[in-house]
């Protein structure tokens, strides 16, 4: 934990870290080689120079949309989190109970209407039918967690600092997946026409490179923004956090962060490389059903592993950063908070990601109306286009600048949300001795839970394995 005086740590080996550059490098060399092949073709170039025209024919109104396209940006990234600080309790309890009641609805519906579905469908009844259950058992909890996401909100207002870095996260990796696609482009021959292990060798070099560099750009972010929370949390008599520090934070363990996104990448490798087996065969003309059926079977296994990885190292970026860990205490450690606090981190994966997922979707809603509107209504008498097309490129327009900006600035809301869990674990574990700025009546809240409850109210089962 971080207070004003740290204690001596041994720094993790940066070795993966240069690793790293060296698959960057890679990434962007071929993706630049691909991306000037294909500037000097004819039909690119024509259509670069027709752009070009259109954008110098209409300057001042494309700029004028941009302008204030952004500028509402900012204000709505306001309001979400303005709102989120206000009645993330509210928001967290009201979706947390009502999207499961909606599918239990929606799926007996179904079951009334085609009864040949129902074995089919029971599956899809369980789940919500479990989780609904748990969520009433466990009401308090549910609020709490509305709480925390009441607070995670309040820390973004009090550290701004979180946004840009959040902003820059977004950046590199937008980046990064556009040289990418220019990458596999690159390679497409060899990847589709080439024998088997010429094929699968280059493709799973390509895709864990590529996503090797998108996991730790992600985690190194977030670890900054961790290392920015615990520093405003541990510190309540004045604030110590800034970008630079948390920045220099997570660069002294970029060892266990890069590590820890090698783990991710190389799941999402196989099943990318799964997919391209898929491809490959089709493209071929043929392939027997039974190699498709295997192929989609490792990509589910692999979906699987991931998921209940995911689960399990919920804590484990987080305690690298606050708790100074290396990647395998990191996911021990990780492990261990899990099942001593399974009904909060199932609450994190549910009802506060469905919350967050429905502000991700307010927004996307309201800036694909409010594009296509704006097409559709008022740009298309300045525009060359049909009234239908010119919606159709203010939607994209709104989508590119003011939705994808917008997700980006409100996504550290999970991150310091995942980093607050821990900060409360670490409480627990230390009777509330630690400075912190966990609200009284939040500590009294979760003080007089375990007090009711006892042991049950750490864990949904009766005791450790």
């Amino acid at each position: 934990m971080a207070i004003e005086e740290t204690k001596k740590f041994a720094k993790p080996s940066k070795l993966p870290f240069y690793f790293v550059l060296v698959c960057l490098f890679a990434v962007y060399l071929l993706g630049s080689i691909q991306l000037y092949k294909l500037l000097i073709t004819r039909d690119v170039s024509n259509v670069l120079r027709a752009i070009g025209e259109f954008i110098t024919n209409n300057f001042g109104i494309i700029a004028l949309t941009i302008l204030l396209l952004i500028i509402f940006s900012i204000i709505f990234v306001y309001v979400i989190l303005k709102f989120a600080s206000k009645y993330g309790k509210q928001l967290t309890i009201f979706v947390g109970l009502a999207l499961p009641i909606i599918i239990i609805v929606f799926v007996v519906v179904l079951m009334v209407l085609a009864p040949a579905s129902i074995p089919a469908l029971i599956f899809f009844l369980l789940f919500p039918i479990v989780f609904l259950i748990i969520a009433l058992l466990k009401y308090e909890r549910l609020k709490l967690a509305g709480e925390l996401v009441s607070m995670s909100a309040s820390v973004i207002f009090a550290e701004k600092g979180i946004l840009l870095l959040s902003f820059l996260s977004g950046l590199f990796i937008f980046v990064t997946m556009i040289f990418d696609l220019l990458m596999l482009s690159y390679l497409w021959d060899i990847l589709i026409y080439e024998n088997e292990i010429t094929a699968y060798t280059v493709a799973f070099l390509a895709f864990l490179a590529s996503a090797w560099v998108i996991y730790s750009i992600s985690f190194y972010f977030d670890g900054a923004i961790i290392a920015i929370v615990d520093d405003w949390y541990r510190n309540p008599g004045k604030d110590v956090a800034n970008i630079k520090k948390g920045l220099k934070r997570a660069f002294d363990f970029i060892g266990s962060i890069v590590l820890l996104g090698f783990i991710f990448a190389i799941l999402s490798a196989i099943e990318r490389l799964s997919r391209l087996a898929q491809m490959r065969i089709r493209a071929r003309g043929g392939g027997a059903a039974i190699i498709l059926l295997i192929l989609l079977i490792i990509r589910l296994i692999v979906s699987l592993f991931r998921a209940i990885f995911e689960f399990i190292t919920f804590f484990t970026l987080p305690s690298i950063i606050i708790e100074q860990k290396g990647l395998k205490e990191g996911i021990k450690r990780s492990a261990r908070l899990v099942w001593n606090h399974f009904i909060d981190v199932l609450l994190a994966y549910t009802a506060v990601n469905w919350a967050y997922g429905l502000l991700v979707l307010i927004s996307f809603v309201l800036f694909g109306v409010a594009g296509f509107a704006t097409g559709y209504f008022f740009l298309y008498y300045f525009l060359p286009f049909d009234r239908f097309i010119a919606a159709l490129i203010m939607l994209l327009i709104f989508l590119v600048i003011g939705f994808i900006p917008t997700y980006i600035m409100i996504r550290p809301l999970y991150t310091v949300y995942r980093t607050l869990l821990l900060e409360y674990a670490i409480d627990r574990e230390n009777k509330f001795t630690l400075p912190s700025r966990l609200p009284e009546h939040l500590k009294v809240k979760f003080e007089d839970i375990i007090r009711r409850e006892g042991p049950r109210s750490k864990r949904i089962f009766a005791k450790p394995p």
